[in-house]
Formats: C-alpha cells, structure tokens, sequence
C-alpha cells in the first residue's frame, strides 16, 4: 500500500472516531437536558382495612348478601358499570353509572341514534374541562343529578364540627338503599381517600350492598385502573365522610338517588322523606 493510500485510510479512520465520539457526547448532552420520565402506575395495593371485592373474603360477603337480599344496588349497578375516564371524572363517572342502573333516558344521542348516558353527556352545569381541571363538589353533584332527572336527597355528615347526619342515620339509609327490590334507589359517597389509607383526597363512588352482621359496606370504586372495588366496615366509611372539602370548606357526605316519575306515589312519598330534613336540603 502506497503512502498516500495508508495517510487517507488514517485519516478517513480518525475522522469516523472523531464523528463517533462527538455523537456519543452529543447523545450524552441530549439525554442529561430531557426531563425524567414521569412515573407511571398499574394500581396501588389496596390498604389492609379493606377487603378487596375480588378476595376469597370479599367474595363470600357478596354471595351472603345477595342470600339475604342486601344487595339489590349491586344487581342493578353490576350491568352498567365502567370506569371514570379522567383522574378527576369520578362525580361524572358515578353519576353516569347511577343514570343508566335506574333507566333514566338522557332524551339525547349519545352515539349513532342511541340515547345512553356516559360523562360526555354530563356537561349541562358546568364544562367537562373545568371538571377535568377542578373535578366536583357535593353540591355541584346534587345539582347534576337534578338537572339529570333525579330526585336527590343529599346528606352531609357534618358541617363545623356539628354533626349532621347520624351513624345509625346513615346505617338505617344503607340497608333502605341496598334492599329496594324494585331498584328505584342508588346510593353514592364522597369521602376523603385519605381516610381509607388511600393516596388521594376527595372521591365519589357508588354503594353495592351492606352485610349487616359484619357492618361490611361494598364500594364500587369508578377509579378501577387505581383500586379495585372494595368491601370498608361502615365505621370507617362514616368516618372518612366527615373530612371537610378544601374547594369548599364543607363537609361530605352521600347522596341517595331517585329516578323522577311523571306521577307516581312512591315518589311523593320519597320526596316528603327528602323535606322531612330540612337542615340537609339548606346546605345545597
């Protein structure tokens, strides 16, 4: 090989390590200027004051109370559950699940000529992008469920530290709820997370059944992709209630849900039930 060749071939293999360095270190630069990724999740695990629905334990509560008849809400529900589609969609997501478990017809299209509720439909009081930003208060869910044809009786636990709405109240309106046999009635709660042992704060979700012997509440949690549905002892449950809403500086609560009759007197009746309360119907 001649003396040029050998110099060109040097220089040709200098210039291919020159460039190959110089790209690393430009790969280097590049990769310590991006910012990390976010974190991502497939869940949490749920806390040990909770029987997970789908446990060996959770899953005999369930068959109990559907023997003893404490679990219509989780017959009318189980049809028509999905999960809320935004972090902060879960107002939306029980309301909607709730909607379509008590058949009420939105009287407009959802897709195609089919008239269903999901949260795209649940936009009337306030933008689906203030809610995804925001999310939703008590009152501002007792107000959609009006606007939605729904007789609302909403109850907060306390307010100022007063308490409100009693345990046994509470107690005496779970089993009313989860053994309508006509499912006409539905029950939601907003509670603090926190309360659970769960990372969070504010949440709503609907109830499935009440095991009276055990004092075992079923929620139906909307935020599946975080925790799995789950039995919580009443107690707790009411207690996680009482925290009041920092948007707000109210308390939480529940809400049980009616769907509107044109004429009908089991509706009266519910109604007169409803303004038989007057100090919950004040606070929305």
């Amino acid at each position: 090989m001649s003396l040029a060749s050998t110099a060109k071939l040097s220089i040709r293999s200098l210039s291919s390590s020159s460039l190959a360095r110089h790209a690393s270190a430009c790969a280097a630069i590049h990769l310590h200027t991006l910012p990390p990724p976010p974190s991502t999740f497939y869940r949490r695990k749920l806390p040990p004051i909770l029987t997970s629905f789908n446990s060996k334990e959770g899953k005999q509560l369930l068959k109990e109370c559907l023997a003893r008849g404490s679990a219509e809400s989780f017959l009318q529900l189980s049809g028509n559950l999905t999960h809320q589609s935004e972090p902060s969609f879960c107002g939306l997501g029980s309301l909607a699940i709730v909607l379509n478990a008590l058949e009420v017809d939105p009287n407009r299209p959802w897709k195609g000529a089919w008239r269903w509720y999901d949260e795209t439909l649940l936009d009337c009081c306030n933008s689906l992008e203030t809610i995804k930003q925001k999310g939703m208060t008590f009152d501002e869910f007792a107000n959609l469920a009006r606007c939605n044809n729904l007789v609302v009786q909403p109850n907060r636990i306390q307010s100022n530290s007063h308490s409100l709405v009693s345990k046994e109240q509470f107690i005496s309106d779970l089993k009313r709820v989860c053994t309508d046999h006509e499912g006409q009635t539905q029950m939601v709660v907003s509670f603090c997370r926190k309360m659970l042992d769960q990372t969070g704060d504010g949440h709503f979700s609907p109830v499935g059944c009440y095991h009276e012997e055990t004092g075992m509440v079923l929620v139906l949690d909307v935020a599946r992709f975080k925790y799995p549905s789950y039995f919580v002892h009443v107690d707790v449950l009411y207690e996680a209630m009482k925290p009041s809403d920092k948007e707000t500086g109210k308390g939480r609560g529940y809400f049980v849900l009616r769907k509107k009759a044109q004429s009908s007197l089991s509706t009266s009746i519910f109604e007169d039930a409803v303004s038989s309360r007057p100090s919950q119907m004040q606070l929305t």
